[in-house]
């Protein structure tokens, strides 16, 4: 069977898992006073748009804390990963009265699970309230990470039900910087989800069931499994089902490892599995292209 290449006109995506991205604003505003077995033929994919989506996934992976002793207010973040996040603090605009020390905005890079003290507020006037409007953002990723030059395997059995749908540059939903070097895989759900790469299990989302095309409803609707590599790179797997994480955040994982079943959560127009690699290029999450084996070579991901 011949890989077919389609031009699909439409389908402005969103953000298919609105996950990873993996990176959400936290605004944070108060006021307070001063204190299967088939032949290779029949294994070759049929390029097709059907059952496709976008993972730009919020990451919900930092969490501010505050606390407060004789007038002065102590600002934390804490990385809930099990890997790197790069964290910026920022001054809304509703803020009055506050000074910062450091002054915001402020960017550090959080170790694993690392908790760190970012900023101190205090009112500039004693005797006025200090209302202090905040805003929070995490990427996951070490912006100093130089990828690899790297073969990924199939994120699916070569044998099992699969055909390659979207591929770089696709038109439907692969138009982002995160999303751009993304590959969709359409196999049915509860298809076996391999690791491409080794690495440590970064973060997981499991507890959505349904999908679809409505980018308001289900744009942060997605079950995924983020894996961070030796060189820094992170591999996100999206769509996955209900309950379709078979691994746990700091776990390691080995190339192949079964590590969960593919679904159709989020915003997507069918059952299929997203892969793409990403790296955090300073507050951004982009994706960048990979090679990958399939069972007869490479596959041709370029469009």
């Amino acid at each position: 069977m011949k890989i077919r290449h389609l031009t699909v006109t439409a389908g402005f995506f969103f953000g298919l898992l609105m996950l990873a991205t993996w990176a959400r604003p936290a605004l944070l505003q108060q006021s307070e006073s001063a204190g299967s077995g088939k032949d290779a033929a029949s294994r070759k994919p049929a390029i097709r748009n059907a059952s496709a989506g976008q993972a730009s996934p919020f990451s919900f992976g930092n969490e501010v804390e505050f606390e407060s002793s004789d007038g002065v207010v102590f600002v934390y973040v804490n990385n809930r990963l099990a890997g790197p996040m790069q964290v910026q603090l920022s001054a809304g605009r509703s803020t009055r009265n506050m000074d910062a020390q450091p002054a915001l905005p402020v960017t550090y890079l959080l170790e694993p699970r690392q908790r760190k003290l970012v900023t101190r507020l205090q009112a500039i006037d004693a005797n006025a309230p200090m209302i202090r409007d905040l805003q929070s953002l995490g990427i996951p990723g070490d912006p100093h990470a130089i990828p690899e030059e790297v073969t990924y395997s199939l994120p699916v059995d070569e044998n099992s039900r699969w055909e390659l749908g979207q591929e770089f540059n696709g038109e439907y939903s692969h138009n982002d910087e995160q999303n751009r070097y993304a590959v969709d895989f359409i196999v049915p759900t509860g298809t076996p989800v391999l690791a491409a790469r080794a690495g440590t299990v970064m973060e997981t989302i499991g507890s959505y069931d349904s999908g679809g095309q409505n980018a308001k409803v289900y744009a942060s609707r997605a079950n995924f499994i983020r894996i961070l590599h030796d060189d820094g790179s992170m591999g996100l797997y999206a769509h996955l089902k209900e309950n379709g994480a078979l691994v746990s955040p700091g776990e390691q994982v080995g190339l192949g490892d079964v590590i969960g079943y593919s679904g159709n959560t989020g915003y997507s127009s069918g059952p299929h599995l997203h892969f793409v690699l990403q790296i955090n290029t300073g507050m951004r999450l982009v994706s960048i292209p990979f090679r990958m084996a399939g069972p007869d070579g490479i596959l041709p991901l370029s469009q």
